[in-house]
């Protein structure tokens, strides 16, 4: 005799039913060990095209060849053009593979930001830098942050209480620090362990 057909959700599935996959919570990924905080957009990112002029000279010979090579090196299919900014030289990268730059806040933008300078040793001793953007990007998302911070300053200075923000990257924090920084009645602090830490707007 044939036993009772289990029940949906009672040790078994229904005849022709395809078993369901536990879905991931979104967030709960791990990258290098740590746990990845879910994080919203600080500004809609609307690509815009920019109209500084092209930069010359040696040094903008070197950031063009540098970041080539390190483009190169990570398998992207990018082109690289370097403008000059008010106070320093702009990478411009566009090219096939440009939405990857923008992927998990632009983690990939900001690491090129990170190796670019180190990786040219002659710019060093000249006046200025050199900065990575796409479409305007970081511009972007640079705006985004010091209104946060600009916000959360005007915050606790009216409610005399601090205010934590969402957990951020390195860059991003120093970004907000910088915005902070002569700032009236208010101080920052970053709290936590790790690559992505939070900042305290607290009174002064």
């Amino acid at each position: 005799m044939q036993g009772p057909v289990p029940r949906s959700g009672e040790g078994g599935e229904e005849r022709g039913q395809v078993p369901r996959r536990r879905r991931r919570r979104r967030g709960a990924g791990r990258q290098g060990g740590e746990r990845r905080p879910v994080e919203g957009p600080v500004v809609e990112f609307v690509p815009e095209e920019r109209v500084l002029p092209k930069a010359e000279g040696e040094a903008a010979e070197l950031a063009a060849v540098t970041a080539r090579r390190l483009v190169e090196l990570a398998g992207l299919r990018l082109d690289v053009e370097v403008l000059q900014g008010e106070t320093e030289l702009e990478v411009e990268l566009s090219g096939p593979d440009q939405e990857l730059l923008f992927e998990h806040e632009g983690r990939l933008l900001l690491a090129i930001q990170h190796l670019l300078p180190r990786s040219m040793q002659e710019l060093a001793s000249e006046r200025g830098g050199v900065r990575v953007d796409s479409q305007g990007f970081r511009s972007q998302r640079v705006a985004g942050l010091e209104r946060l911070a600009r916000e959360a300053a005007e915050e606790v200075r009216r409610l005399g209480r601090p205010k934590t923000l969402q957990s951020m990257n390195p860059s991003d924090r120093r970004t907000v620090h910088m915005a902070l920084k002569d700032a009236l009645g208010v101080v920052t602090e970053s709290n936590g362990e790790g690559f992505y830490k939070r900042i305290t707007v607290r009174p002064a």
